[in-house]
């Protein structure tokens, strides 16, 4: 089964203001679209007090040169039971410019999609 990956304007707002200083992101989202694909979620972590539906996981970043471990961090929405086949990119971030997101900035991320989703 393919994915669909669907970009919220947050994620393309991200992508826009991270191209010009890392150009071969949207190539580094291509190969974590097609490893998406090959494992699900095996490589990305539940956000705790989300009931298993939104998640974060490390992309590696050519232009950065340090894997994944040091390269970008996606916050995705997935509902495996609802919406199997769709995955909504929700922010993206490099490490470098921020560890983690506190608990009210992921529930006003989630807040802001569950409106514009609806």
């Amino acid at each position: 089964m393919e994915f669909a990956f669907i970009c919220s304007d947050d994620f393309k707002k991200d992508i826009k203001r991270l191209e010009s200083a890392y150009p071969g992101i949207r190539e580094d989202l291509n190969k974590f679209y097609e490893e998406f694909n090959q494992v699900k979620t095996q490589r990305a972590l539940a956000i705790p007090g989300f009931k298993r539906k939104l998640w974060k996981t490390r992309v590696g970043s050519r232009d950065m040169r340090r894997g994944k471990k040091g390269g970008f961090r996606i916050i995705f929405y997935f509902d495996d039971t609802e919406r199997p086949d769709e995955v909504y990119l929700l922010t993206i971030y490099p490490k470098s410019e921020r560890e983690a997101f506190s608990s009210e900035q992921l529930w006003d991320i989630y807040k802001r999609f569950l409106s514009s989703f609806k």
